[in-house]
Formats: C-alpha cells, structure tokens, sequence
C-alpha cells in the first residue's frame, strides 16, 4: 500500500492541544479536545492495520472537498485495483442502540448523528466528483468501527459497516483481490490531491490571545513545560523526555505560526514565547539557520523557507 496523502494531526486538533498546555480549557473545551484525540487514534490505528498488509493500493487520508457549493471530508480513500474505497473511521466504544433510525448511547443516554446518512451524503458527493473528472471506476462506502469495546444493538445487515471483529477478514479480502498499481491510479490520485481544499471552515477553536497564554517550550509528548537542564539540553519533568534547545526552538516557532500567522516571526517574539530559552542570541542565530530572513535591523523576521 502506498500511503500518498500520509494521515497528520489536523490544525485543530493541533491549536486544541497547545492551547491545553498553555492555558485552563473549559470542560466543554476538554471534551472536544478528547473527541479529536479518539477520532485520530482511530484513524491511525486503521491506517497501521492497512499498512502493515501486502495490499497493492494507494492510500489517501483526510481529504475535504467542496462539490458546487457543499463541502464534504472523506477519512480514507483506497485505490485498488478497478475500484475506489470510501471509508468512514469511527472509534466510538460503548453499547449504541438503533431505535426509530435513530443512535443512541446506552451509557450516556445521548443521540448522535446516524453516520449511515453522513456516509451516503458523502458518497454521492464524491461519486459527482469524480464522474466530472471522467472516472469511471466503481465508489464502494463503508462505515468502519475500529474500538473493540463498542457494539451496536439492531444493527441491520443490509448496511455497509464493518465492525472491528470484521476488520480482519476486510483487510484478507482487499489482500487476495490486489493487484499492481496503475499509472491511472497514481494520476487520479495526484488529480485528488491537488483539488483538497487548504482551509477547513469547520474549525471551531477557543477564543485566545498571545498575552494570555503561559510561556515556554511544551513537551511533545505529555505537553508540560519542560526546564533547562544543562548545556543545551531541556528535559520534562512530567515524562523524563529530554531535548535539544535547538529543536525546541523550531517547534516553538511551527506553534507560534500556528496560533498567530497574523504575527511576525521575531527573535522577541520567539525569546518570549519560548521563555527557557535565556539567550536571544541563541534563538536568533537557530532562526537563521532553519528558517529565511526577510528584511534587516528593526524589521527584521523570519518566514519557512521556500522548497527547491
């Protein structure tokens, strides 16, 4: 399997987690931090059972499209031999019930959205695209429930899921059946890729400003701040990992970029974000080297350096 569009955290879900370690989320807050975090442990859990398969195919990952004025996101496509493959990824647990048409949570009492008609909307959205880019291959949808500790009551049999004990035997079949990619796979593919939409304005983030935020270098694994702890070395006291002061610094400028792009990237806006950081003369010269300058004395900043 090719994984040509590779599965990444979204910016949402990557502000939601910055903004964790630097400031007091709300209840409300944490909770759409969690169902972020789940959606894309799920997600990447399949993508590892996919990957690790002898499965001739292109993968594509989180794709959002607007089709004559809706917008629609599609969790995974698989390419494989005459056939494109839908999947919806879900890594919901608990027992749902399906009453009226209607999902409901047994633990939580609550209703959510029935995902079968989210992946049809979906499916016929993408079927119109791709009909207008003259393909003429066959679009196969599935639901797909990756957590092994959720179980749906009445579930009909008619219904394209796969539920997680199915996931196995899925996969088998997708391996038997594979065959050697084709050139008009990997155009259609690119052709995919390119028509993405950058932005999604489905991002809904808590309201923040750069003064109110606390300052310093967070860990990348347990997000607590982390201290210096001799030479050019920063270690978490929360979970023990250690890091190089430089590239602490290069991530704190990709989480500065991310929440303000409106800000200029200075060596006194890097000095304070990053705070740990006692020598400005350090974080100017690890600026220089990883990102370009633009401009000179006062005006001076940095932007991400153009590919070649």
């Amino acid at each position: 399997m090719q994984d040509l569009k590779p599965l990444v955290p979204s910016d949402e879900l990557r502000i939601y987690r910055v903004l964790d370690g630097r400031n007091s989320l709300s209840e409300k807050d944490k909770q759409q931090l969690w169902k972020l975090e789940r959606g894309f442990e799920g997600e990447m859990e399949f993508s590892r059972l996919v990957m690790e398969r002898d499965i001739e195919g292109i993968l594509l990952n989180d794709l959002l499209y607007e089709y004559k004025g809706s917008l629609f996101q599609v969790d995974k496509l698989l390419l494989i031999n005459n056939s494109i493959l839908l999947l919806d990824i879900k890594n919901h647990e608990d027992d749902y019930i399906i009453k009226e048409g209607k999902w409901h949570n047994e633990r939580t009492g609550q209703d959510i959205r029935n995902p079968v008609e989210q992946l049809n909307r979906c499916e016929t959205l993408l079927t119109n695209l791709l009909q207008d880019l003259g393909n003429k291959n066959a679009l196969e949808s599935s639901l797909v429930f990756v957590n092994p500790e959720f179980f749906l009551y009445n579930a009909p049999v008619d219904q394209p899921i796969i539920f997680p004990s199915q996931i196995n035997r899925f996969l088998n079949k997708l391996q038997k059946k594979s065959l050697s990619v084709k050139k008009s796979q990997f155009i259609l593919a690119e052709k995919l890729i390119s028509l993405c939409k950058k932005e999604n304005p489905f991002t809904r983030v808590p309201p923040y400003n750069f003064e109110e935020l606390k300052k310093g270098v967070l860990c990348e694994r347990c997000r607590r701040f982390m201290r210096k702890l001799r030479g050019r070395t920063l270690v978490c006291d929360g979970c023990g990992s250690l890091e190089r002061v430089e590239s602490a610094i290069v991530r704190g400028v990709k989480e500065f970029v991310l929440l303000f792009p409106e800000k200029k990237v200075t060596t006194n806006h890097i000095y304070e974000w990053c705070k740990v950081v006692e020598s400005k003369h350090t974080i100017r010269r690890v600026l220089s080297e990883h990102f370009e300058v633009v401009g000179k004395w006062k005006s001076t900043h940095f932007i991400e350096k153009m590919e070649e």
